[in-house]
């Protein structure tokens, strides 16, 4: 299975507790390392409903490395969506339309940053990274494109820039439309695709490759405790 951030995570309290109020899909996604575009089979209920969740630890060991103790937590987690909401996962892999990054045919246009190490903010016409590598660039522009994007870059190192382009989701227009921050029509600045060739020397293409999916098979409403 692999790895994705872990957005909209319970909160884990300093000794490996569970305190949550997020949607039961958010927390299936952080315990089972699922990128939400890739979960289906999930009833409306699954993403609309808020449980208050809080688990005292039942973790042993005060000298655990953060990755462990996180990793224990998620098992927690799991089962308690097993034993509480009756979840049962399927696996699938099947040829599905993805897009592949790569470095373009110009060669990388951004420089490492190995001193600096942070995360990517996204808020919808730029992409921005403090030090993040090119790995957590692919899990933005799935959010963003709503298809899975791979990296075969072979680019390893961290890199500090700001990517910007022209939203072409009507969503993501009204969003920053609310924002005070309209979209004119005839804006100048070029398409996310456009915008990594020119800005960070890396291309997307499209083409079929097995990718991974995740299928609810069974969720039930917990009974009141």
């Amino acid at each position: 299975m692999h790895c994705r951030p872990r957005a909209l995570a319970p909160g884990v309290t300093p000794g490996g507790g569970i305190r949550s109020t997020v949607p039961i899909f958010n927390l299936i996604c952080w315990a089972y390392a699922i990128d939400g575009t890739l979960l289906s089979g999930a009833p409306a209920w699954v993403r609309d409903d808020h449980y208050v969740i809080e688990a005292n630890s039942g973790i042993p060991g005060e000298n655990l490395s953060p990755n462990e103790r996180t990793r224990q937590t998620c098992e927690r987690v799991k089962a308690m969506l097993a034993d509480r909401f009756r979840l049962v996962l399927r696996t699938d892999a099947k040829d599905a339309a993805v897009y592949v990054l790569s470095v373009a045919p110009g060669g990388l246009k951004v420089a490492a940053d190995p001193n600096t190490s942070g995360g990517i903010s996204f808020r919808g016409d730029s992409i921005e990274s403090n030090g993040a590598p090119l790995s957590l660039l692919t899990v933005t522009l799935t959010q963003m494109l709503g298809r899975t994007v791979l990296d075969e870059t072979g680019v390893t190192g961290r890199f500090k820039y700001k990517l910007e382009f022209c939203p072409e989701s009507a969503d993501v227009k009204r969003s920053l439309a609310a924002a005070g921050e309209s979209v004119p029509d005839d804006d100048p600045r070029p398409s996310i695709f456009t915008a990594l060739k020119s800005q960070l020397g890396l291309e997307l293409k499209s083409r079929k490759s097995p990718a991974p999916s995740f299928v609810i098979e069974r969720i039930e409403r917990p009974s009141e405790n």
